[in-house]
C-alpha cells in the first residue's frame, strides 16, 4: 500500500541549519512508514516491499532512496550494503546499453554519409553517439564510487552527491517549468505553420536581423530545428534550470537564460553571418556557465567533483561542436557561455550560503525578465501564425 511522505521544503531546511547546506541536513529524508521493514520511494510514493523485492527493484530501474529496519529515516541506496550488487548490476546494464546507442548511432552516421549528398550525419553523432558515450563514462564513474564506498568498513559515510541529488529533485522548479511550458507552447506553433516557414518567419536569419529585424536575436531562441533538437534542449532546460533555481533562486535563472540568449545570437550573427540558427542553446550554455562559476566559488558546499561534471560538460559539448559543426551553432553556444560567465562572476556572492538567498531588487529584475521571455514567447506564436495566415 503507497502512502505519502512528509513533504520537504529545502528553503525551510536552509533555514533551519544555515551553517550546513539543506541537502546535508538530517530531516532531509522522510521517515518510513511503521511496521514495514523494507520499502522504497516512487516518486512521492513510499512503496513497502521485501528485502528481495527491494533489491531487485534497485537492479531494474534508478531508485532515490529506500529504507530499510535499521535506519530511522529513508537514505540513499547507495548508504545500504546489501544493495551494492543490485546496483551495480544495473551500471552494468546501463553500460551495455550505453554501448548499443553509440554502435546504432555510428552505423546510421554511416549510412547517412553515403545515402544523401546533404551534412546529416553530424545528427546522429550529437543525439545518439555523444550521448551514448557519455552515458559511458557516467556508469562507469559511479560503479567505480560504489565499488569504493563498498571496501569502506561501515557504517558508511552520507552519499552526499546522492543526497545532493534528492534535494534537486524535490525543488519545485516553477520557473524552469514555465520557460518549458513557453518553449514547448512555441514548438506546438512550429508544427501548426511548418518548421522551414517558422524558422523563415522568426528564425536568426542574418540578412533580416541586418535589415533591422533585431527581434530576431530574441524570437530565435525559442524555436527548433527538429524534434530531437527540441526534445533535447527541453531536457537540458529542465535539468540545468531546476539546478539553478534550486541553488540560486529562480529569479537569477530568469536573467540570466534571458540575456544569454540574444548573446548566443550576436555572436552567430558576427562569426557565422551566412547561415541561419534557431534554438535555445545560448541560454542554455548560459545557465551552465553561471553553474560553472557558482560550484567554483561555492565548491566545499557542493558535492565532490560537481564543478568538474560541469567543466566535462562543457568540454563534451566543444568536442562535438567541432565533429558537428555544420549542425551545430558553435558561434552561439560560446556567446551563451561568456555571457553566463559574467553573469556568474557579477552576481554569485562568494560569502553566501547555499541556496543562494534573492533580495527585492533581484526578485524584481527576475520577475521582469521572466514576463518579457514569456511575451517573446507569445510574439513568437503570433508571429508564426500570422505568417501562416498570410502565406494564404
Amino acid at each position: 500500500m503507497a502512502t505519502e511522505p512528509e513533504h520537504t521544503d529545502p528553503s525551510s531546511l536552509a533555514t533551519q541549519a544555515r551553517a550546513e547546506s539543506p541537502w546535508d541536513a538530517g530531516g532531509l529524508l522522510p521517515e518510513p512508514p511503521a511496521n514495514e521493514p523494507y520499502g522504497y520511494l516512487e516518486g512521492r510514493s513510499l512503496r513497502p516491499c521485501s528485502r528481495d523485492e527491494l533489491a531487485e527493484k534497485c537492479r531494474q530501474s534508478e531508485v532515490s532512496a529506500v529504507w530499510t529496519p535499521d535506519q530511522p529515516r529513508l537514505l540513499p541506496a547507495t548508504e545500504v550494503a546489501f544493495l551494492v550488487p543490485a546496483l551495480e548490476g544495473r551500471l552494468e546494464s546501463a553500460t551495455r546499453h550505453a554501448f548499443i546507442q553509440v554502435a546504432f548511432g555510428l552505423a546510421m552516421s554511416v549510412c547517412a554519409s553515403h545515402a544523401d549528398d546533404r551534412p546529416i550525419w553530424p545528427f546522429w553523432l550529437v543525439t545518439m553517439v555523444a550521448p551514448g558515450l557519455q552515458g559511458i563514462v557516467d556508469a562507469r564513474a559511479d560503479r567505480s564510487r560504489l565499488r569504493r564506498r563498498a571496501e569502506e568498513p561501515t557504517p558508511w559515510p552520507a552519499d552526499k552527491p546522492a543526497r545532493f541529488a534528492f534535494w534537486v529533485s524535490r525543488h519545485p522548479a516553477n520557473g524552469t517549468k514555465t520557460l518549458a511550458a513557453a518553449v514547448a507552447i512555441v514548438a506546438l506553433s512550429q508544427v501548426a505553420v511548418g518548421l522551414d516557414a517558422s524558422v523563415a518567419a522568426a528564425g536568426l536569419v542574418k540578412n533580416s536581423v541586418r535589415s533591422g529585424q533585431v527581434w530576431r536575436l530574441l524570437s530565435a531562441g525559442m524555436l527548433h530545428g527538429n524534434a530531437w533538437h527540441l526534445l533535447g534542449n527541453l531536457g537540458a532546460l529542465l535539468a540545468l534550470g531546476r539546478l539553478t533555481e534550486g541553488l540560486a533562486h529562480w529569479s537569477r535563472l530568469a536573467i540570466v537564460y534571458l540575456w544569454s540568449i540574444p548573446s548566443g545570437s550576436l555572436f552567430s550573427l558576427f562569426l557565422l553571418p551566412q547561415t541561419t540558427s534557431v534554438g535555445a542553446s545560448g541560454g542554455l550554455m548560459g545557465l551552465l556557465g553561471f553553474l560553472l562559476v557558482l560550484a567554483m566559488r561555492h565548491a566545499k558546499a557542493l558535492p565532490p567533483r560537481f564543478a568538474g561534471s560541469l567543466a566535462n560538460a562543457v568540454a563534451w559539448i566543444a568536442a562535438t561542436g567541432v565533429v558537428a559543426h555544420a549542425i551545430i551553432d558553435n558561434a552561439a553556444h560560446l556567446g551563451g557561455l561568456l555571457c553566463g560567465l559574467a553573469f556568474g562572476v557579477s552576481i554569485v556572492p562568494r560569502t553566501s550560503h547555499l541556496p543562494l538567498a534573492a533580495s527585492r531588487k533581484l526578485k524584481l529584475a527576475g520577475a521582469g525578465s521572466m514576463l518579457l521571455l514569456l511575451l517573446v514567447a507569445l510574439a513568437c506564436v503570433v508571429i508564426l501564425l500570422h505568417s501562416r495566415h498570410g502565406a494564404r
